[in-house]
């Protein structure tokens, strides 16, 4: 007899039904066969496919689902019935994964939707998610190699998959991170393509603003719910969310799913001895930061040389000892995700190797410059907040392109004196009187980057570095695609004027489920650091470009806020509705 586990179990009540089934499938060795009141199947090791005939009341079977859809959540599950009404049986299990077959039914029918069933547990991972899964492990080990891996193998023992998580840490540590790691990678069937969900505690206001997200994951065999700043959840949310936690989530709110709860926590504090937070002792990991890990700066420093050169075909370059001692010596308030920008600012400045402490340009006072927080669209300036919940910037120096066939376009002059044509106050569109006139679904990032490959050779002139965190997945928003076009070119032309000295151009998007108004929005961040040298002289006020802005957000029912940062930075935020 075969040792290995049985991918199919076979269930029926009758004996005689047992048999029938038995025959029609063909069962051999790897399959079991027995009656769902069976002891056995209480502990014996999870199959694939559980073929379940219905007959009566149907009580036992549903008890038995009941009992056993924890720990074979990752089953595929075939209902076998000649009394029941499909969506009937789909409402009754409607948290297992559930396929109905109705009688009657053929041999090869029922071999058919068992090969189908069996096939969808095997499918094997595109390119995407395999790149994907590679890329994240290369950056999890940058950031973590230095650490001791107790607590995360707990945290990705199947066993514990149902476990809430808390990881705690300083903003830049990578706590978001950490949970996408442990959602692909521990406990959940095909991690890299099931939903992975980020909710905004301090933005929701109602039980509605935290069930939103959590509906797309319908349908998922399993999913990550990652609770960011569940620190700043309004009290009266408290206790629904608690009882979401232990009780399960309100009916026909992801039905089905199985749900993996993560917080994600500055370190701990006092006055956190609450009912919520005692919810996620069960596991709890702490990030130090990276004043607290001096070692780790050498090796990080290295490694993102190395993943930074590698796409572009570049030999990785060394970081000089005085480099590295400049590096151990500033406190990082900003982390890991302060420190990469600096590595990866100075690798795109700089053709130097080894790179030395002069190369590099550390801000004494703060981090760099984050995704704020949502704002609404009458806010006067942007706050700013963790970015730990976004992907690395793919900083990319843009350099003057090779291809002599880009087009120029029409508000690019030559001119000795003034290259660029800036919005004059004849040019400003009155979108606020129609508003909604035109709208469509606009691709964000398919128009900056036209606007960007139109400027290279400005960029190039000017020696600007254009650092992209550009939303790959759902970049569209709705809006005016000529205003949006004409609004943001003006931006960038004012920008290019600040830059006539140098310096970098930020430039991201990323979009937010429930950020405008309980809706989805893209937010798109402009940021301009002039460099150090520069002079202090600014352009004049961008009155006309500020004034076209601010018209087509408030025309699609957005906002935008343009505000001086530290170093004389200039920071300018877009948040524009998107698609459902």
């Amino acid at each position: 007899m075969s040792t290995k586990t049985p991918q199919i179990w076979i269930l029926h009540r009758d004996a005689d039904q047992r048999a029938a089934l038995e025959r029609m499938i063909a069962a051999d060795d790897l399959s079991r066969v027995g009656s769902p009141t069976d002891i056995e199947f209480e502990t014996c090791a999870p199959p694939r496919v559980v073929v379940l005939g219905l007959a009566g009341d149907i009580e036992v079977e549903l008890e038995f689902a009941h009992r056993n859809g924890g720990r074979l959540g990752n089953c595929r599950w075939l209902l076998l019935t000649s009394e029941f009404e499909e969506a009937e049986l789909l409402g009754l299990f409607d948290t297992v994964e559930a396929h109905v077959l109705t009688a009657p039914h053929s041999a090869a029918q029922l071999r058919g939707a068992i090969r189908e069933a069996l096939g969808a547990r095997i499918a094997p991972d595109s390119l995407s998610v395999r790149r994907y899964r590679d890329r994240l492990a290369e950056r999890f080990i940058r950031w973590f190699d230095d650490l001791g891996v107790g607590e995360l193998l707990r945290a990705m023992d199947p066993k514990h998959a149902n476990v809430p998580l808390v990881i705690r840490g300083e903003p830049g540590t990578g706590r978001a991170l950490f949970a996408r790691y442990v959602h692909t990678f521990g406990g959940h069937a095909s991690g890299g393509t099931m939903p992975f969900v980020e909710i905004d505690c301090s933005a929701a206001r109602e039980g509605a603003d935290l069930l939103a997200p959590i509906k797309r994951v319908a349908g998922a065999a399993s999913a990550t719910l990652l609770l960011e700043r569940l620190e700043e959840l309004p009290a009266s949310l408290s206790n629904s969310l608690l009882e979401w936690i232990e009780y399960g989530l309100p009916p026909g709110v992801a039905s089905g799913t199985r749900l993996r709860w993560v917080a994600s926590l500055p370190p701990q504090g006092a006055a956190e001895d609450t009912p919520l937070l005692a919810a996620f002792a069960g596991l709890s990991i702490s990030i130090p930061p990276v004043r607290e890990r001096l070692g780790a700066i050498a090796p990080f420093t290295r490694a993102s040389s190395r993943v930074w050169s590698k796409p572009a075909g570049q030999q990785a370059r060394e970081f000089a000892a005085d480099a590295i001692a400049l590096l151990e010596q500033h406190s990082w308030p900003g982390n890991f995700r302060e420190l990469e920008a600096v590595v990866i600012r100075a690798l795109a400045e700089h053709a130097a190797d080894p790179l030395e402490a002069r190369h590099l340009r550390i801000e004494p006072d703060a981090a760099l410059v984050s995704w704020p927080d949502a704002v609404d669209a009458g806010s006067d300036a942007p706050t700013h907040t963790d970015d730990d919940a976004y992907p690395p910037p793919l900083h990319e120096p843009q350099l003057e392109s090779d291809d002599e066939s880009l087009p120029e376009p029409e508000w690019i002059e030559e001119d000795e004196d003034l290259p660029l044509i800036v919005l004059g106050p004849d040019d400003l569109i009155e979108t606020g009187s129609r508003s909604g006139a035109g709208f469509v679904a606009v691709d964000t990032t398919e128009l900056i980057e036209s606007l960007l490959d139109a400027l290279r050779s400005e960029l190039s002139r000017l020696g600007v570095v254009v650092l992209k965190e550009l939303d790959q997945k759902r970049p569209q928003v709705l809006a005016n695609p000529v205003d949006l076009r004409l609004g943001l070119r003006g931006l960038l032309a004012h920008l290019l004027l600040r830059s006539q000295e140098g310096g970098d151009l930020y430039i991201g998007s990323h979009h937010e489920p429930a950020g405008l108004h309980g809706g989805p929005m893209l937010r798109i961040l402009v940021r301009h650091v002039p460099e150090p040298a520069a002079s202090t002289t600014a352009p004049a006020e961008p009155r006309a470009e500020l004034g076209l802005c601010k018209e087509i957000a408030a025309a699609a029912g957005g906002g935008f806020t343009l505000s001086d940062g530290s170093a004389r930075e200039l920071v300018a935020v877009f948040d524009l509705p998107a698609p459902a």
